[in-house]
């Protein structure tokens, strides 16, 4: 009980401090679990009729079947639901009893494999909190795999040749964990079968094949595998359907996410004790972060152990060999999915039914940590049976781990609830404003600041979601979205997300263009859009300082000093300044220029006035024109005279901005 409570209390509580605000993952993936959640709860209360079909994408239809469904925990979060806690409250209290079911499970199978309770519970530790998951914390669909181990023991029993009914808890352990999400059931199945072959090479008998010539035992594992069929049935369906659509996966898309030797022995910076392991990767590719597997010095302290215990043949003792069999297996599960220089092995399990479909092979870590436990249990049993030894070492060995695995939550990938909350009622502010009440679906096609370009797709990712959230609350169909996989001709509006790339995706998909209502975050007709850089006469560019103010300097053109201009339909101008509010004139400010307006008021109303050449003034809302005090001072709208009106031109986005 204490090493649960410290786990939870320092891996997923800590997580999200300060004052419960923080949520692990990034806003992308994360977040859209969340909708994924939240889109069930509402199907169980009756606020939707179909849950397959959600309301995004618009008119794609099967769209959870894009990506995990999260069906087998998803009644978890409804009930945290009807029990009063937020969207986002409800999401971090699911996670919570995920993490919980984690830990719980793994004891109850490492008791079950008869494992010293002290071990029983450090195996538990190292599977639910452990460090090798950190990089996998954006993919929270990843959290749900509590059926992997209790699915583990029921398939050493079917192996040991023990009674059919030990296949009605594989059967029902693999299944729910498909239900659980479709990746963790394929990465069980991957981890049953190659125990399977490990324990052929190792045991050199087939007990459980014998059995099934019992006609009893055959038909009660013909029953098994019928009801997990037929249980799966209405999961599976879904994404056949799909897949016929999409096709399988190529092994370009997969190259990156197939873990390198390397991957084994370097951590995420999150990692406190061993966050030297983690620089030496980066310069593997682009998603390094994803291939810190490293388990931990006792893990791998106890696979070395075990090695050399398994040369003696005084190890194998009762159990015979089953701690060579865990080492088999591990060695096949690491050898069968792995990337050296241009080789890899992962080409003969892409060829598998299913296993064509999945992306992110870098997630098997998650059922060779399984694995990796089991074989270091193996030597710590051993000391555990020596009296004189099992006193300090049940004291040590928790320590040890606790200390193996300490993590810091300032270095995780996380986002704030309340941020999220504010961006998505701002977007259904906008939509509530704009809503003709009768389009079958609502366009969320906003103008957009400019963004740094390698911050551009994640950007468009958190867009999309706000919209996403903002259109389910609303209870309209939405257009936009954001999933797993995106249907032939949606792309390029999930990028642009204006209106002529709506009007291509609505015409492929069939619908009538006039009957879908675009909405955007401006609120009146707008003519055109260009990001720019802004520049004054005397060659200084306008930048958005700290305060949100705008002001001159010498410095080059960067984000600070981009903006996108808005030209509305009757000739006046918008700005808005790259931290993605409007420039206005704060007329309570003698005129004063702040990028600080969250919506498009009258004050942020500019007309461009002709100079020579490109060079123009502006002239503001409270129609006065605007002056400069100086280089790095305040600009104002506070001149009457177009004679004192300071000159601006326009540039292109410097490299870097998008």
């Amino acid at each position: 009980m204490m090493l649960f409570g410290w786990g939870m209390w320092s891996f997923p509580y800590a997580l999200f401090q300060p004052e419960n605000l923080l949520i692990p993952g990034d806003l992308g993936d994360a977040r859209f679990n969340n909708y994924i959640l939240e889109h069930f709860h509402r199907y169980a209360t009756g606020k939707v009729e179909d849950y397959w079909s959600a309301p995004f994408m618009y008119p794609r239809e099967n769209v959870i079947a894009h990506s995990d469904n999260l069906l087998g925990t998803a009644p978890l979060y409804s009930l945290f639901r009807s029990m009063g806690r937020s969207v986002h409250g409800a999401f971090q209290t699911w996670i919570l009893a995920l993490i919980a079911l984690n830990f719980w499970a793994a004891f109850l199978a490492f008791r079950g494999f008869r494992y010293d309770v002290i071990i029983a519970a450090v195996g538990a530790f190292i599977f639910a909190f452990g460090i090798h998951q950190l990089g996998h914390l954006s993919h929270v669909q990843m959290l749900p795999r509590f059926m992997m181990p209790i699915a583990l023991l029921a398939w050493w029993r079917v192996l040991q040749g023990v009674p059919a009914k030990w296949w009605f808890l594989t059967v029902l352990a693999v299944v729910y964990q498909f239900w659980c999400g479709m990746y963790l059931g394929f990465i069980l199945c991957y981890g049953l079968v190659v125990l399977t072959v490990a324990h052929a090479l190792v045991q050199r008998r087939f007990s459980w094949l014998k059995e099934l010539m019992n006609t009893k035992r055959a038909l009660t594992t013909i029953g098994a595998i019928g009801v997990g069929g037929i249980l799966l049935l209405p999961l599976a369906s879904p994404y056949l359907y799909t897949a016929d659509q999409f096709g399988p996966r190529t092994m370009v898309e997969v190259w990156e996410s197939i873990p390198r030797p390397i991957s084994y022995f370097t951590s995420d910076p999150a990692a406190i004790s061993w966050r030297d392991l983690s620089w030496h990767a980066h310069a593997e590719g682009p998603t390094f972060w994803l291939h810190a597997h490293f388990m931990g010095a006792v893990i791998w302290v106890g696979v070395f152990i075990g090695a050399i215990l398994l040369l003696r043949r005084s190890s194998f003792a009762k159990e015979e060999h089953r701690p060579l069999v865990w080492l088999v297996a591990l060695a096949l599960s690491v050898l069968l999915c792995i990337r050296i220089g241009d080789f890899t092995t992962y080409g003969l399990v892409h060829g598998l039914p299913g296993f064509s479909a999945l992306r992110s092979i870098d997630r098997f870590v998650q059922m060779q940590a399984l694995f990796f436990i089991l074989i270091m249990m193996g030597p710590m049993e051993r000391l555990f049976q020596r009296d004189r030894v099992r006193t300090w070492l049940s004291l040590a060995l928790p320590l040890l781990v606790v200390l193996d695995h300490r993590i810091a939550p300032e270095w995780t990938a996380r986002w704030n609830k309340e941020h999220s909350d504010m961006a998505v009622a701002t977007v259904l502010r906008h939509m509530q404003e704009q809503y003709d009440g009768s389009s079958p679906a609502i366009a969320w096609c906003p103008v957009r600041a400019p963004i740094a370009s390698a911050r551009h797709h994640g950007g468009t990712i958190a867009v999309q979601l706000d919209a996403m959230f903002a259109a389910q609350r609303l209870g309209v169909p939405l257009v936009n979205g954001y999933s797993g996989n995106y249907p032939s001709g949606f792309s390029m509006f999930f990028e642009d997300m204006d209106r002529p790339s709506l009007s291509a995706w609505l015409e492929q998909s069939g619908s009538d263009t006039q009957r879908i209502q675009p909405m955007d975050n401006i609120g009146w007709p707008v003519e055109a859009s260009m990001p720019i850089t802004l520049w004054t006469e005397d060659g200084r560019s306008v930048r958005l300082a700290p305060t949100g103010l705008l002001d001159t300097a010498f410095t080059y053109a960067n984000l600070s000093a981009s903006y996108t201009r808005i030209t509305l339909a009757n000739g006046r101008h918008l700005f808005l300044a790259s931290n993605g509010l409007f420039v206005s004139a704060d007329l309570e400010h003698n005129g004063e220029l702040r990028a600080d307006a969250p919506a498009a008021g009258d004050f942020c109303l500019f007309t461009m006035i002709p100079r020579e050449g490109e060079a123009f003034s502006l002239q503001a809302g409270n129609g006065r024109y605007v002056v400069s005090s100086g280089p790095g001072e305040g600009l104002r709208a506070s001149a009457d005279s177009l004679d004192q009106a300071l000159w601006f031109w326009t540039g292109e986005l410097p490299d870097g901005v998008k």
